[in-house]
């Protein structure tokens, strides 16, 4: 917060155990053997103060060829070519790192 932009800066949602539940599964496009790293997805943010780096919770396993292509091709076309639906993904993998917290 300063004397120009009264609104205190957005907290990023960080959290170091989601991202290594992320590493441990395969990459998203189907028949890809590359190992995936976690992706923060910012085409799903709602802020646009984050774009650069988005929550954690946001972030979706793709390798890193994947991960480049998507950065050079954009995020609507990217995951249209792939009919796959990021918001559903996340929703998901949250869902999944729930139940493992749950369990341990």
């Amino acid at each position: 917060m300063n004397f120009f932009n009264p609104q205190p800066k957005p907290q990023r949602e960080n959290d170091k155990k989601y991202l290594a539940y992320i590493r441990t599964l395969p990459c998203l496009i189907g028949g890809c053997t590359g190992k995936a790293v976690p992706h923060h997805e910012s085409g799903l943010s709602d802020d646009p103060s984050m774009a650069m780096k988005c929550s954690d919770y946001l972030a979706v396993p793709i390798c890193l060829y994947h991960h480049d292509k998507r950065h050079t091709i954009g995020f609507k076309t990217f995951w249209k070519i792939y009919r796959i639906d990021p918001r559903v993904v996340v929703d998901r993998l949250q869902i999944g790192y729930k139940k493992l917290k749950v369990k341990k």
